[in-house]
């Protein structure tokens, strides 16, 4: 009987003959998220994140008082950066601290320090204070590098989503320009780059890169659509996403928080910026396929994502998943399927990619 894979799996690149194939380890039940350069990967299992080593795996546990714990990047030093609930507290300049029993807040997690929790979070804006109450805001891990520091996002306020900046050394901080901001990867040099836009119908979300709490708009692919979002740095630079295929014709960009059963046939492709101010190049899709989005990109430029006919996440934050099959990128080879790139009659179907690290030119795995 066939398998079809949606995320338990590690597969590593074998050089053979001068062609690319893969082997597979099967990780049981791990939902896995991240993998470091030495092949530990992070991931969740029964609402705990968990460290998967040389076939063993470690169960981190949850934030003391709290209920669950998941896993959202692991750095090449083995520390764990996740999400979790627990006490907690938000600090406003307008308002006393609230102190929340069950926040769901960053974390991060260490081999020799175990679990640290988030110092008090900053909260945006007056919005928080409405109904449903402040102790209600979810804030999300969404990266980690080697120096530690942890970028997080809060996507749960459809106009107040804001990117957050934690270095153990000096606290939270808030990157909030105007009303829209997402963190949602950073690279050694503390570079982040994620979505963001202005509540105006110019530049209503496109991708960013931010340095030294400076925000800038990545240059787009056409003039008449600013729709993109950057997902991946890596230490040279070099940001992976995705931007619609709108032509320069148009003169209007598109909502994309709010893409409607219009726009959700407008096409988008995976894109790779080589510099933050190089115009992108568009990575295609797979044959036959509307959408694809760039994942990852790791230190050799190789690029792994999903390219497909389905979107899903099509609510208040941008696009979040292509649905389809999973693809790895270089630009000796160009874009690629890995379900052709796994043994013959392996019983596999692979569904999805998360993450690719990259330590020779000859193994990578995702």
């Amino acid at each position: 009987m066939r398998c079809s894979l949606s995320f338990a799996l590690v597969i590593a690149v074998v050089p053979v003959a001068g062609a690319q194939h893969y082997r597979i380890t099967d990780l049981g039940s791990i939902t896995p998220v991240a993998i470091n350069v030495w092949g530990q990967v992070a991931g969740n299992l029964n609402n705990h994140a968990v460290v998967w080593t040389n076939n063993k795996v470690r169960d981190l546990g949850a934030l003391p008082g709290g209920t669950f714990s998941a896993a959202d990047a692991i750095n090449d030093l083995g520390v764990v950066a996740g999400t979790g609930d627990g006490p907690g507290t938000l600090t406003n300049p307008a308002f006393s601290p609230d102190s929340c029993n069950l926040l769901v807040q960053p974390f991060v997690w260490s081999p020799l320090k175990g679990f640290v929790s988030a110092p008090p979070l900053p909260s945006f804006g007056d919005v928080l204070r409405d109904p449903p109450d402040a102790c209600n805001q979810k804030t999300y891990a969404t990266g980690i590098n080697l120096l530690g520091q942890v970028i997080a996002t809060n996507k749960d306020i459809a106009t107040y989503m804001n990117g957050y900046l934690w270095d153990l050394s000096k606290g939270v901080s808030l990157l909030a320009f105007d009303y829209q901001n997402t963190a949602d990867s950073i690279n050694d040099f503390g570079v982040v780059v994620g979505e963001g836009g202005y509540l105006s119908s110019e530049e209503l979300m496109g991708a960013i890169v931010i340095r030294n709490n400076v925000r800038a708009f990545l240059p787009i692919l056409n003039s008449g659509d600013r729709c993109s979002g950057a997902n991946s740095i890596n230490d040279w630079g070099q940001i992976a996403g995705w931007a619609e295929m709108l032509d320069d014709s148009t003169t209007e960009g598109t909502f994309c928080p709010n893409r409607n059963s219009d726009e959700a046939s407008i096409p988008i492709h995976a894109m790779l910026w080589q510099s933050s101010s190089a115009t992108p190049s568009d990575l295609g899709t797979l044959t036959g396929d509307l959408f694809s989005m760039a994942v990852k990109v790791n230190s050799l430029g190789v690029v792994v994502g999903m390219s497909g006919n389905s979107l899903v996440g099509l609510d208040h934050v941008p696009i979040l998943q292509v649905l389809g099959h999973p693809f790895i990128w270089d630009r000796v080879r160009g874009m690629r399927d890995l379900n052709y790139l796994i043994p013959r009659f392996s019983g596999w179907t692979l569904q999805s990619v998360s993450d690719i690290n990259g330590i020779a030119k000859s193994w990578e795995q995702v």
